[in-house]
């Protein structure tokens, strides 16, 4: 007879989403096997007066940071202070540019032309590329950041030209998205190396986009609906839907983001939780 380990037996207690629980059940099943994916998280967002996400308690937790490009936050203080957190870290650094929205904090979506947005990306690419190279640090991959990421993974003809902006810079970067999207086969199609991501703490829909974060339901706060929804997302391909549907995701990498209330908590049991599940944290 399978019995669930203390974990889910704590979470029945707790009355969480059957839903999650019937999938996160199942993976006891597969306790002997290993597995790895990588845990990256935003960063050098604070400028000015605003600080957001200390880099230095979030490294060790993390494989990989997207850091920003000064478009939607990210003075010359705090994305140099993150490079080298990074660095000492051995974490590895992506770029994460924005709609040029800073008082927006780049979650606003914008009816920004594509010339100018390819002038924009190039910009953001640039002036972090300026910055690693003073530390000797270097770019592996790019990460679009709030309401641009959104629009990528569903327009194409943005989608296109934040694919050939990259490509023009540097060929041999990997661009990160969110995992089956149109974004996604673009990129493939462009011959880049894509890194499908998923997020450990919003929700989705029936469609496998990201809830909108207008719904008061978009973010995920309990930090042990968070662990299952990683858990799920890493053995099982899936999560649970608001609309309370298992829907498919396949990923290389999961987010945390660097300004959710939680952040420091989050990673320091998802650490110890991957680890007791047999999940290794490694960078793609």
């Amino acid at each position: 007879m399978f019995i669930l380990n203390d974990f889910l037996q704590e979470r029945i207690k707790c009355n969480i989403n059957s839903a999650h629980l019937q999938i996160a059940s199942s993976l006891y099943y597969c306790t002997l096997m290993s597995y790895e994916i990588d845990i990256n998280c935003d960063m050098g967002e604070s400028y000015g007066r605003l600080k957001l996400a200390d880099s230095k308690m979030l490294m060790p937790y993390v494989s990989s940071c997207n850091l920003a490009c000064g478009m939607h936050g990210g003075d010359y203080a705090a994305i140099k202070s993150s490079i080298n957190d990074a660095l000492k870290n051995n974490v590895q650094i992506g770029a994460h540019p924005s709609f040029p929205d800073f008082y927006g904090f780049g979650r606003r979506k914008t009816n920004i032309n594509l010339d100018k947005l390819k002038s924009a990306i190039h910009f953001q690419l640039e002036y972090l590329s300026l910055l690693l190279d003073e530390e000797g640090a270097k770019m592996q991959y790019v990460k679009p950041h709030g309401a641009l990421y959104n629009v990528l993974a569903n327009n194409k003809f943005y989608a296109e030209a934040f694919i050939d902006c990259v490509k023009q810079f540097n060929p041999s970067l990997k661009i990160m998205g969110l995992a089956g999207s149109i974004f996604e086969n673009l990129v493939t199609e462009s011959n880049l190396d894509f890194i499908p991501e998923a997020f450990a703490d919003r929700l989705y829909n029936n469609e496998g986009l990201l809830v909108s974060r207008t719904n008061p339901k978009a973010v995920i706060h309990e930090v042990d609906q968070v662990l299952i929804q990683v858990l799920n997302l890493v053995k099982k391909h899936q999560t649970i839907s608001l609309e309370n549907i298992p829907i498919k995701i396949h990923c290389k990498s999961i987010c945390i983001h660097g300004d959710h209330p939680n952040t420091v908590k989050i990673l320091k049991e998802l650490s110890i939780f991957l680890m007791e599940h047999k999940i290794t944290k490694k960078a793609f």
